[in-house]
């Protein structure tokens, strides 16, 4: 092996998988775990095999001091990151007349010759009527009105740049 890397000019390197703290963190688990089996097999030590489920149940649904939340997907955990994600949740809502671009549906559709550099957003297109829950209805710089109500989740705000000032021209023109 030595030989052919010599051979093909490259370097051999020696690393391990080792990740200390990953590995402090295991034992750490690991001495929870048995802690637990232990006052759980006090009584019959050979029932071993029946409570280790009930014992990985046990860890995995209490609460941790340092961290002050569970591992448990129906736990604490999961409304701590519900919370979390729901800090940086917007909701969008739009008014009518304003000039939106609209995602392309359904999602990760290529125009063909195109592939990978289709466009993923469409438009401008504009706000033609707010129907309530987040739901619009939408006209094209045709004059067009869209028959399907769309989420204002697949709707962006339009911020025209320099290549954009003949469509806005051209919106605006139709408002």
């Amino acid at each position: 092996m030595q030989d052919m890397a010599e051979g093909l000019k490259i370097k051999l390197l020696q690393s391990t998988p080792y990740y200390a703290q990953a590995n402090g963190q295991t034992e750490s688990s690991n001495k929870v775990i048995i802690n637990i089996i232990r006052k759980m097999l006090e009584e019959n030590p050979r029932q071993w095999h029946e409570k280790l489920s009930e014992t990985l149940w046990a860890y995995i649904t209490s609460k941790r001091e340092a961290t002050g939340i569970c591992n448990s997907a129906h736990g604490n955990r999961s409304s701590v990151v519900a919370r979390a994600y729901n800090k940086r949740v917007r909701n969008k809502s739009f008014e009518e007349r304003e000039i939106v671009w609209k995602v392309v549906l359904p999602l990760r559709t290529h125009v063909a010759g195109y592939e990978k550099w289709s466009p993923t957003w469409e438009g401008p297109l504009i706000i033609n009527q707010v129907l309530g829950l987040e739901a619009y209805r939408l006209q094209d710089q045709d004059r067009d009105i869209h028959a399907e109500p769309i989420k204002g989740k697949w709707l962006k705000k339009f911020y025209p740049t320099m290549w954009d000032s003949q469509a806005v021209q051209t919106v605006l023109e139709s408002k």
